[in-house]
């Protein structure tokens, strides 16, 4: 099981100052007040909690929502949230395929999913210097529920989820039966 805590951003400072607060939030209330985020040499987050070390996680904001995701260990994982943009309009050739802005380019709504599921692979695939467009490959996620990533190796499974306006994204590189979605206030 796959394990996904939400929370709304609000408050006052920048919107960096608000996620950070929300993470805090959200991993106060799922690991305990000693809980921390801390980063791998790749950028990759780990959770620690006292002796407690989670390296499958996964972590997203968007301009509403932070999100953690926590994987069974030893699994690659990883959670986008985006709202419908307009300037996701104007990005998509730069990280969808032609094929991919066929399936996707028709509506804000179906491009923030794009963005999420290209997101989310590239963190659950861990690979540095992947390109968006012409590395991960989404085109078979409305039939198959599967991603490639170039250099992976194997597919990586999805779970998608319209929140509201906001599209969500949940890839991991073992198969996965259940995914339990908790809200955090």
């Amino acid at each position: 099981m796959i394990r996904v805590y939400t929370i709304g951003i609000c408050g006052e400072g920048s919107r960096r100052e608000k996620e950070l607060e929300a993470e805090k939030k959200l991993l106060r209330a799922c690991l305990g007040y000693d809980a921390r985020i801390c980063h791998l040499d790749t950028g990759a987050p780990v959770v620690k909690a006292g002796e407690l070390v989670l390296r499958s996680i996964s972590i997203s904001h968007s301009a509403k929502t932070a999100v953690l995701a926590i994987g069974c260990e030893g699994s690659a994982i990883g959670v986008d949230i985006e709202g419908q943009r307009e300037q996701l309009a104007k990005v998509a050739p730069r990280f969808l395929s032609s094929e991919e802005q066929r399936i996707y380019g028709n509506s804000l709504e179906r491009l923030a999913m794009a963005w999420t599921l290209k997101e989310a692979a590239y963190k659950a695939a861990g690979i540095s210097g992947v390109d968006l467009r012409t590395m991960i490959d989404i085109s078979r996620v409305d039939t198959e529920s599967k991603i490639d990533v170039h250099g992976f190796g194997k597919p990586l499974h999805v779970y998608t989820l319209n929140i509201g306006d906001e599209a969500f994204a949940l890839v991991c590189d073992q198969s996965f039966t259940e995914v339990a979605i908790e809200s955090i206030s």
